[in-house]
């Protein structure tokens, strides 16, 4: 039985109906697998026009500077050195007394 024609009789059946299928039943549980959590990232929203501002600023340091496969990520942690050694120098002496994967 193919995948559409499985699809058509779970739409046909009743809530209560259980679905014939063409294959042997498995008994076996199936196994769930734990969310693991991405090691030492996180996730930011960004709005449409910001991204899309890192995306082209990509795509324009390849095409100019000769930078291949710069990411956001990249761009993001670029940025954040820049800002903090040109408007907030002393920032710079305070994060290295902030404890920390720095």
């Amino acid at each position: 039985m193919d995948q559409l024609e499985m699809f058509r009789r779970q739409l046909r059946k009743k809530p209560d109906e259980e679905i014939e299928t063409d294959s042997p039943a498995v008994s076996e549980p199936v196994k769930v697998k734990k969310k693991v959590k991405d090691q030492g990232y996180s996730s930011i929203r960004l709005r449409e026009d910001v991204l899309r501002k890192g995306r082209l600023l990509s795509v324009w340091l390849e095409a100019n500077m000769g930078r291949k496969g710069v990411s956001l990520v990249q761009l993001f942690e670029e940025a954040l050195d820049c800002l903090i050694e040109t408007r907030y120098p002393k920032f710079q002496t305070a994060l290295k007394g902030f404890k920390g994967k720095e």
